[in-house]
């Protein structure tokens, strides 16, 4: 089977949904540019960020609201896992059902 084309990954599809380019989605999960791009050409993402990305398409989280959700916590665990836990208990989504939804079941 084929790599997916860039378009295709989910990183991509995700952060075009939301809106972010490469560089601002990099600057908004606190990676570097570097990093952005290879997650644009990964097959699959690490667990918090794929969640946190499928958390937002799905209930229509921009960056701006992700970010006041996850003010006090991000520092601590780091913004794709701050974004996940934050958005799953405002949505009242288990893990479970968080993980379908990023297509990690």
């Amino acid at each position: 089977m084929s790599k997916p084309s860039r378009k295709e990954t989910e990183y991509q599809n995700a952060i075009e949904a939301l809106g972010l380019s490469q560089m601002e989605a990099a600057e908004f999960f606190e990676v570097g540019e570097r990093t952005s791009r290879r997650y644009a050409d990964a097959e699959s993402l690490p667990a918090p960020l794929a969640i946190a990305l499928a958390l937002m398409v799905k209930f229509n989280v921009t960056p701006v609201e992700a970010s006041k959700l996850i003010k006090h916590t991000a520092k601590e665990l780091g913004v794709p896992l701050a974004i996940a836990l934050a958005l799953m208990f405002k949505f009242n989504v288990t893990p479970e059902k968080a993980l379908k939804i990023a297509n990690r079941d």
